[in-house]
């Protein structure tokens, strides 16, 4: 696959060699590029797009209804980035097919159906909170075939937490059941595009998997900027059950004060969390684990480096400090590749 050629900006940047494979066509041997954007991301799903021109071959283009199901995008013969399509768009120009497709990560895979369901299968009041993550995660990597990678542990009983001392589950999706007991300790969880694999993880304590090499003086810097995005940061975080009625609030408002997000934001901002057949004792770990994440979340550094790097990003550790007095540890939250006809950068997002 080749890349247009068109007038550079001064920079010297490779660009590598780009392969596109798909579950239902193969490799896609006969377009042209024009832009690619590729992210991952901790806190949200990532996405993909790309832009080709398409000729036909052997007098045909290719079927739009043989796109499903997977897509993976390769630099110089490495895997960078696994995921789904979700839309094609074709337009015909003359004697070739001008195609705009749209992708998201593996997360979609997951959200596969389960019905009647309970964990554990029988009363055990040594199955812990940890032990149901990862029995439902790994329920869920079979029915998807999608990988789990990284769960961290939880030690907490699962009959501390829930007034049955069992989950149940009717009719749901597995990616809907594993996010709403995640909310119950703060975890995430996310697909990582790069290693074709979903990881859970706690935001406020999991290690770094990694270090990127990057820096205010480095010479593929491109940009960089430091945003505090106070509307995302929570004052009050209150958590409510809709089985027992009963609700606890976590900061500035509570009756024994954390003010720690109200002296960065000034003014307040209540964020409400709901949960089903939660025991009270646990409502007030579940808001303050919710009110340290977003104060972290809000804080997010942005830098944009010529070139990509060939190594899973997410949760990478990347030690900053600018001519603005700017710094700290920071941890990756989300990327952005973007390659277009000449050049190829990468935006990375960290917060503390």
């Amino acid at each position: 696959m080749d890349f247009q050629t068109g007038a550079g900006d001064g920079m010297i940047v490779r660009l590598p060699a780009v392969s596109i494979s798909t579950e239902g066509l193969g490799s896609l041997d006969n377009v042209t590029i024009t832009n690619i954007v590729l992210s991952g991301s901790i806190f949200s799903q990532g996405t993909g797009s790309i832009t080709f021109f398409e000729k036909a071959k052997d007098g045909k283009f290719y079927n739009v209804s043989d796109m499903g199901g997977k897509w993976t995008i390769s630099f110089d013969g490495q895997n960078i980035w696994t995921g789904y399509v979700m839309e094609v768009n074709s337009n015909r120009l003359g004697k070739i097919m001008k195609r705009s497709i749209s992708l998201v990560d593996q997360t979609e895979a997951w959200d596969v159906l389960v019905k009647d369901k309970i964990y554990p299968a029988s009363a055990d009041s040594g199955y812990t909170v940890g032990d149901l993550i990862s029995d439902l995660s790994i329920d869920a990597a079979n029915a998807s075939g999608v990988p789990i990678d990284v769960i961290p542990d939880n030690s907490t009983t699962l009959d501390s937490v829930l007034s049955a001392g069992r989950y149940t589950i009717r009719s749901s999706t597995y990616l809907a059941e594993i996010q709403k007991v995640l909310t119950w300790v703060g975890y995430k969880l996310y697909a990582d595009p790069f290693s074709g694999k979903i990881s859970i993880i706690d935001p406020n304590n999991t290690p770094t998997t990694g270090a990127l090499n990057v820096s205010f003086n480095s010479d593929n810097l491109l940009s960089a900027s430091f945003d505090i995005k106070y509307g995302d940061i929570a004052t009050t975080v209150v958590v409510g059950d809709d089985v027992s009625g009963k609700a606890v609030a976590y900061g500035h408002l509570a009756s024994t004060s954390d003010n720690t997000n109200f002296n960065l934001r000034k003014i307040e901002k209540v964020a409400f969390v709901t949960t089903y057949g939660v025991k009270d004792s646990q409502l007030s770990s579940i808001a303050e684990s919710v009110y340290n994440l977003s104060r972290r979340g809000g804080q997010l550094l942005k830098v944009t480096v010529a070139g990509y790097y060939p190594q899973s990003l997410l949760w990478n550790s990347v030690d900053w400090a600018d001519a603005n007095n700017n710094s700290g540890s920071y941890k990756v939250s989300g990327y952005s590749i973007e390659v277009s006809p000449s050049s190829i950068s990468t935006t990375i997002e960290a917060v503390l």
